[in-house]
């Protein structure tokens, strides 16, 4: 099995999707299990990785308004752009659905069962395919789908709200900005959009700062605003992982191959590790003594790594080819630092 990285522009944005990805696994892996109980230095190197998702947010903060703003985005264009993402993150997320359902059905009928009995219905199916769990009593087949959600949020309101977020007036493009931060003081509700707002808005404003939107002083007073966002309804912990993501796509310019590689699935790897991952490490916890359950984390990371792949080239690939052939308009485009908008896209 070869792995090559896609050529990029930005290649410190796909590194850090890969980073981010195989940092939230780590994570699931070693700290946010009693596998290592005993094993505090094991635990504790994975106890950060839930940061990825805080970087994964800032990657989409930045990234999805700059290749609008460079495709010459219009608000008539905003179905289009829906069905672009749509077409882009769904297929992979529909596959990765159906993992998680199988795995949980061919686990309850294993003799080696522990836990509750998995119970899954026709409406919580439904529920999942528009993103709506939160909003239900029912509970994601895959935990990791609540970020997912968050950013079908994200979205839904870019989408809307990206003309006056990017407007030459700049009255009413500080009022829509400092708005969108102030959004987890208006709306308090945990694992959705308005509670992250301030993290998105580090990447929307890099993004406008980067396309010359927006100057450097106001810029910063953004990034300010928004760490103070930040620091009120977030742990510190997270307010400086967005701040050295961001600091990181506007002025790292180069990464490892292997990170690149890892980008490219990072996605998948985001979709399937925990379903596959996590019960090969719970089933395995059961037969190896304690002192070598470390030797259970080299394959398990292949396997899912390998896993990650085949997801990838069989159905992500497709689907951002698919994505692709939707086109926007290239009248009045906004002219900036080039970048690849068919590879580098945040999930």
């Amino acid at each position: 099995m070869r792995i090559t990285a896609e050529k990029t522009k930005l290649p410190v944005i796909q590194g850090l999707r890969g980073i981010a990805s195989f940092a939230v696994c780590w994570c699931h892996f070693t700290a946010a299990t009693k596998i290592f109980s005993n094993h505090p230095l094991i635990a504790a190197s994975g106890r950060n990785g839930d940061l990825g998702v805080i970087v994964f947010f800032v990657i989409s903060g930045f990234i999805i308004p700059y290749t609008l703003m460079d495709s010459g985005y219009r608000l008539k264009l905003f179905p289009k752009f829906m069905l672009k993402r749509i077409v882009r993150v769904d297929p992979p997320y529909l596959v990765a659905i159906a993992i998680a359902v199988a795995l949980g059905v061919l686990s309850y009928h294993s003799s080696l069962f522990k836990g509750t009995p998995p119970h899954y219905t026709a409406v919580q199916m439904l529920l999942h395919l528009g993103y709506l769990i939160p909003f239900s009593h029912y509970k994601w087949v895959n935990v990791v789908f609540w970020t997912l959600a968050v950013e079908f949020q994200y979205y839904l309101l870019l989408g809307l709200l990206l003309p006056v977020l990017s407007s030459k007036i700049r009255l009413l493009r500080a009022g829509s900005i400092l708005l969108w931060i102030s959004m987890p003081f208006m709306v308090s509700l945990p694992q959705s959009l308005p509670w992250y707002s301030p993290l998105f808005a580090m990447g929307i404003t890099s993004a406008l700062w980067r396309k010359r939107v927006i100057g450097g002083v106001e810029f910063g007073c953004y990034v300010m605003a928004s760490m103070v966002a930040c620091c009120l309804k977030l742990e510190m912990r997270e307010t400086v992982a967005g701040i050295l993501a961001i600091v990181c796509i506007l002025w790292l310019r180069w990464m490892p191959v292997w990170m690149l590689a890892l980008g490219d699935l990072s996605y998948s790897l985001y979709l399937i590790h925990l379903p596959v991952g996590g019960r090969i490490m719970n089933l395995g916890a059961r037969f190896v003594p304690d002192n070598l359950r470390v030797l259970l984390l080299l394959p398990t990371v292949a396997l899912v790594l390998s896993l990650a792949y085949f997801l990838y080239r069989f159905v992500e690939v497709p689907a951002k080819h698919w994505a692709s052939k939707i086109k926007y308009s290239h009248s009045n485009r906004r002219r900036g630092p080039a970048i690849e908008k068919a590879h580098v896209v945040a999930h």
